[in-house]
């Protein structure tokens, strides 16, 4: 599981080998750009804290760069996601549109109910990911 921290990670190099990976907000951004560099046998995001421009990403501080969000944004490199992902974002959460977006994209499973960006909504989801990353290990 990747825990952005304050920070959006790029360039992450986890410290053991994995196959699957899972992410909240941050996180979510994490694994789907790692998605987007190598194949893994799945990939969950929940609340994934994506953003369709750089006007939006900027407003965060997140990004050392307008080239970093760009090298690394996963809406940015929808192609290169081969992996199965599942995606599950609230319909209250500020990033649903972009992430539903994705999910199209690349056809992930999950879930776009009623939920905010937030623990309760993570916990209450977390079970499904979990399920649909241990169904392809």
């Amino acid at each position: 599981m990747v825990n952005g921290g304050e920070d959006y990670w790029v360039n992450l190099t986890p410290p053991v080998p994995f196959d699957a990976a899972l992410g909240v907000s941050m996180g979510g951004f994490g694994v789907l750009d790692i998605a987007s560099q190598r194949s893994l046998k799945a990939v969950a995001a929940i609340s994934p804290a994506l953003f369709p421009t750089w006007e939006d990403a900027e407003q965060i501080n997140g990004f050392a760069s307008r080239e970093v969000w760009e090298a690394h944004e996963p809406l940015r490199h929808l192609a290169t996601i081969r992996s199965p992902v599942g995606v599950w974002c609230g319909q209250e959460d500020p990033f649903h549109d972009p992430a539903r977006e994705l999910a199209r994209a690349v056809g992930a499973q999950g879930s776009f109910d009623h939920g905010a960006h937030d623990g309760g909504y993570w916990r209450r989801v977390l079970p499904e990911a979990l399920r649909f990353i241990g169904s392809r290990l």
